[in-house]
């Protein structure tokens, strides 16, 4: 982890591949075999550069992908 006030280029190292898709995933699961009809995300404004799974694209794909399920 970086030390100090993170910037565009010290918050590279802090990315972790698909961690927002594994635990949407794992929520999705609990969610279906709740008959709930909501999963609740929330990523950060701040985090949209440097991480893929906080843009709108992603989870505008996550949510078609669930859709057709």
């Amino acid at each position: 982890m970086p030390h100090g006030h993170y910037t565009d280029d010290s918050m590279k190292v802090t990315v972790v591949p698909y961690r927002n898709p594994n635990m949407l995933l794992q929520a999705a699961t609990v969610a279906w075999n709740e008959h709930a009809s909501v999963v609740a995300f929330a990523a950060h404004h701040g985090d949209y550069t440097q991480y893929p799974d906080c843009r709108a694209v992603f989870v505008d794909a996550f949510n078609n992908m669930l859709a057709t399920q």
